[in-house]
């Protein structure tokens, strides 16, 4: 079954306000009320060399306490993800901390424990957003499941830059 993101729209109504929600609070400078659940990322456009802002959820950290980890929820096709294979270093925001980053794929088998791991400490999120949007059906639950898933989701390291 084909993903339902595939369908939608992130830029019109209902989907485009609720992914927005987080990037207007991180505008108001009131994205610490978020938490250490998203993260704000300004990465420079390919083409123009702009810069462009984009709100993420942190789907887990890294074990050794180097850094968060992302997902591009649409794959690679989504702009930021294309930017950051562009130029991977970029400006990151986590409530009130900023801090210089570099931003890095993870290997498949790192994905793959992220994506599990994020399935068991986040179950609603998981199995509503993940499983039913992202993935159109019933969310992924073995090792290989979440292999496959890891395969098809860019899930990347967003460390302080060194």
């Amino acid at each position: 079954m084909p993903s339902l993101l595939v369908e939608l729209d992130p830029t019109r109504p209902p989907l485009g306000w609720l992914l927005r929600f987080p990037s207007l609070l991180y505008r108001a400078n009131l994205g610490w009320l978020l938490g250490q659940r998203f993260l704000e990322l300004t990465v420079r456009g390919r083409k123009s060399g702009l810069a462009r802002r984009v709100v993420l959820e942190v789907i887990g950290h890294d074990p050794s306490g180097a850094g968060l980890i992302i997902a591009s929820a649409w794959g690679p096709r989504a702009q930021w993800f294309r930017n950051v294979q562009a130029c991977p270093r970029a400006q990151a925001r986590v409530g009130r901390r900023e801090f210089a980053a570099e931003v890095v794929p993870l290997d498949e088998r790192a994905a793959a424990e992220a994506l599990q791991e994020y399935a068991q400490t986040h179950r609603w999120a998981y199995r509503w957003f993940i499983g039913r949007l992202l993935l159109g059906h019933r969310p992924v639950s073995t090792p290989a499941e979440f292999a496959g898933l890891a395969r098809s989701v860019p899930i990347l390291l967003v460390r302080a830059a060194t």
